[in-house]
């Protein structure tokens, strides 16, 4: 993904490698939203049926973990920005990593999480590990 003002010393680019397939779960490290840090956790269902996903935030230092669940429809994709997920389930300021499964076995997805800092000057991408 490119962005920026279209000149060299304004663009910015971040890449991950491709999946191949989709899996069951997706452990993905370290996400935040302090110092100027944005996590976001874009999950895919490429199925032709609705599917159910866990998004389980695991804190740096042993604070409460928090889970909460999702529907995503059928070949569609669901992006699910750190700092409004912290404001609706208090509990995961800070940083955490995220595990992120689908809860129908026949539902497999596809699962990448997308870091920016410095006024998205910079941004990492991950697909992180992931799991059938």
């Amino acid at each position: 993904m490119y962005w920026g003002e279209g000149t060299p010393s304004s663009e910015a680019c971040h890449t991950s490698i491709g999946l191949a397939q989709p899996h069951m779960a997706f452990c993905l490290p370290d996400g935040q939203t302090s110092n100027g840090h944005q996590t976001w956790t874009l999950v895919a269902n490429p199925n032709p049926g609705a599917g159910t996903v866990e998004l389980t935030h695991l804190p740096q230092r042993a604070g409460k973990t928090v889970n909460f669940k999702d529907e995503i429809p059928p070949g569609s994709r669901r992006t699910y920005n750190r700092a409004g997920v912290e404001g609706k389930y208090p509990g995961i300021e800070g940083r955490t990593s995220i595990v992120v499964s689908s809860l129908d076995g026949a539902r497999p997805i596809m699962v990448e999480r997308v870091m920016y800092n410095y006024d998205r000057a910079l941004g990492t991408d991950s697909v992180g590990g992931f799991t059938d």
